[in-house]
């Protein structure tokens, strides 16, 4: 059995009630949630105050997980691109950045940062340069993303804009239309464009989806 099925019987059999295999999946799915919240915290907060409550937050993402009958944990199936990791840990960090937003539960009793205060982030100095300007960049799509796409809407952002997987191969293993995702890519690419505007870019003179990309992957690769 491949990990993938293995996965998605474990996740299964824990939704079902099994205890035992419940407490299985949540010690296999810590590190990850754990390191995610933390990863979607750190956009918003100095290093110290986000570990002060990144456990909190931990918990509380995986009373999510399991709220409604394990709905959004179960809506992972293997074979779509994603791993359950990577599944889980965009819902993570969906969650965090919902509960700032929300700030009845939020941990902290200042509003976070939202998406105008991001503009006047940008620069902040020449010296900075573009390292800044891709960093307010990510941070900003990344958190429009979480907070505007539900679970097939985020495993399709990570496919296509993220992974940059080939249409066709996305369409085979989300067993839909590419004249579907071609729409879905040309929401995506709408998204950057959009943020970039707003934080004082010039889209139309740099490969902004290709920068995106790679800071992404790179963002992944430092959470996994």
């Amino acid at each position: 059995m491949s990990d993938e099925r293995a996965d998605h019987e474990l996740v299964r059999a824990a939704l079902a009630g099994d205890a035992r295999v419940r407490r299985e999946l949540v010690e296999r799915l810590l590190p990850t949630v754990r390191s995610r919240v933390m990863h979607a915290l750190l956009r918003y907060r100095p290093r110290e105050q986000a570990a002060q409550v990144v456990e909190d937050l931990t918990q509380q993402v995986f009373l999510m997980l399991f709220e409604d009958g394990g709905r959004r944990l179960g809506a992972w199936a293997p074979g779509r691109g994603a791993s359950l990791a990577t599944f889980v840990g965009l819902l993570s960090e969906r969650e965090v950045i919902g509960i700032l937003r929300r700030g009845r539960r939020n941990p902290w009793t200042e509003a976070p940062t939202e998406q105008d205060e991001l503009v006047g982030r940008v620069g902040g100095g020449a010296d900075e340069g573009s390292r800044v300007e891709s960093r307010d960049l990510l941070n900003a799509v990344l958190d429009r993303a979480l907070a505007t796409f539900d679970e097939r809407g985020l495993l399709l952002f990570q496919r296509i804009l993220v992974d940059e997987a080939p249409i066709e191969t996305v369409a085979r293993e989300m067993k839909t239309s590419s004249a579907a995702l071609y729409m879905w890519k040309s929401r995506f690419a709408k998204l950057v464009r959009e943020i970039a505007d707003q934080l004082g870019g010039e889209p139309a003179e740099r490969p902004v989806a290709r920068t995106i990309s790679l800071s992404l992957q790179a963002a992944a690769l430092r959470t996994r």
